[in-house]
């Protein structure tokens, strides 16, 4: 599919492959070995590049990457997604925490939608969301002070809202926020540095941006699904977000970014209980850096992409 997605692209742009070829050369450092043979051979399908790599050179003629993204086929295995489920939501210590003394009568499976926020309509979704950051103690330093009606409204902040189609609850959500890569790069330069909020960048299609996923939470495996997917369509639907931050605690999850080549950029205040381990020091959560391809690229997001999200007619107005 990448041989193909690449000639549409191509055509699109009325670019020779030789022109394609000076194209990406001049796109970037990494294409400089790019020549007309090369794109011969992805478009006749002879070879094909690895999927970070092929990720990044079809990100220089567009932002959407759903077409290839959706084309690679990797086997169903379990992976961290599955194992993250199970842990949150099936494991013996999350059977405790839901346990009850009350009798509970069989539970349906809901059916989850999207809440499409009109800003001046719906602002008790940002108290709520103001609520659960606050309540959960999981706020990263500053953002309880942020006015999230004012950003969401200036296309700063990424807001995701999901609930019951029945009882209209809130079951998830998810809450990131855009800034210039370049800013991040300037700013984080010592463990302890902190997000600069006031640099904050209305997302642009144009302009090569960083996302960072600040609160993201899910009550059931149905909904887990939908936020976690749906937030990874975002990202492969808007390829110019070239960098993946993300504010985290979950010991499971950030193993796992660092496995796959995230760096860890920051930390909150000591805590001896902490998942984020530096040298003998443990921090509560931590702020961890990757590039948006890498991530894309893996066989467990794409699984995941495949298996849930929310089309056209499950969105709510």
């Amino acid at each position: 599919m990448f041989g193909a997605y690449l000639k549409k692209l191509r055509l699109e742009k009325g670019l020779t492959q030789k022109g394609l070829s000076t194209y990406l050369n001049l796109a970037s450092p990494e294409f400089v070995s790019i020549n007309s043979v090369s794109v011969s051979r992805w478009e006749r399908d002879t070879t094909t590049p690895h999927p970070v790599r092929a990720i990044k050179i079809l990100r220089t003629l567009t932002n959407d990457l759903m077409p290839y993204l959706t084309s690679l086929e990797w086997k169903d295995e379990e992976d961290i997604m599955s194992r993250m489920v199970y842990e949150r939501f099936y494991s013996t210590k999350a059977a405790i925490y839901s346990a009850s003394y009350s009798r509970v009568g069989d539970i349906s499976t809901p059916t989850i939608i999207e809440k499409m926020i009109d800003p001046d309509v719906d602002k008790t979704f940002f108290e709520s969301i103001q609520n659960f950051l606050h309540t959960s103690q999981s706020s990263y330093s500053g953002l309880e002070e942020l006015d999230l009606y004012h950003l969401y409204k200036t296309k700063k902040l990424l807001l995701n809202v999901y609930i019951d189609k029945q009882s209209l609850e809130i079951v998830g959500h998810n809450l990131a926020v855009f800034f210039d890569c370049a800013d991040l790069d300037a700013t984080l330069i010592t463990p302890y540095s902190t997000l600069p909020f006031d640099k904050l960048k209305p997302y642009s299609k144009n302009t090569p941006l960083a996302i960072c996923s600040l609160s993201r939470f899910a009550t059931s495996e149905a909904a887990f699904d939908i936020v976690h997917a749906n937030f990874v369509r975002f990202m492969g639907q808007h390829a110019n977000i070239h960098l993946y931050y993300h504010y985290l605690s979950d010991p499971l999850f950030l193993d796992y970014l660092v496995e796959i080549g995230a760096e860890k950029v920051g930390y909150d205040t000591p805590n001896p209980y902490g998942a984020v381990k530096i040298g003998s020091q443990a921090f509560r959560h931590g702020l961890l850096k990757i590039e948006s391809a890498v991530i894309l690229s893996r066989p467990e997001i794409v699984r995941l992409l495949k298996k849930s999200g929310i089309s056209e007619d499950t969105k709510a107005d």
